[in-house]
């Protein structure tokens, strides 16, 4: 599933000329899913919330470097186990993707997926 994080923030990503801030947080963000990709997890959940908290701040919260970390942060919310977490960040997420990239998007796709899973805990 990180595989398929960094396709979808590659593709989102691509739909907006990244500024140095930008590509900055989403440094970060692959320093946060290569945490997990470690089993780093709580390491992990400090460095999205942190990146996501700056990243809406410094660019705003539908720019697609946010949304994608946001994603990721959801995704690492669920594999910890943090399912009422899981669950409010991805119903969260979800009307923000839909509304940026659509409803048949890859990144809407991935959070439904992972917003069911969630809910299934």
């Amino acid at each position: 599933q990180w595989f398929l994080l960094i396709l979808l923030g590659v593709a989102l990503q691509a739909q907006d000329v990244l500024s140095p801030e930008a590509l900055a947080l989403a440094k970060r963000g692959d320093q946060a899913a290569a945490l997990a990709r470690e089993g780093r997890l709580d390491e992990a959940e400090r460095e999205y919330r942190a990146a996501v908290a700056d990243a809406k701040q410094t660019l705003g919260p539908d720019k697609p470097v946010t949304v994608n970390l946001r994603i990721g942060l959801a995704i690492v919310l669920r594999v910890k186990g943090s399912w009422d977490e899981a669950v409010k960040e991805s119903r969260d997420l979800m009307q923000v993707v839909v509304r940026v990239v659509g409803p048949e998007h890859g990144a809407t796709m991935l959070v439904c997926g992972n917003l069911a899973k969630s809910l299934a805990g």
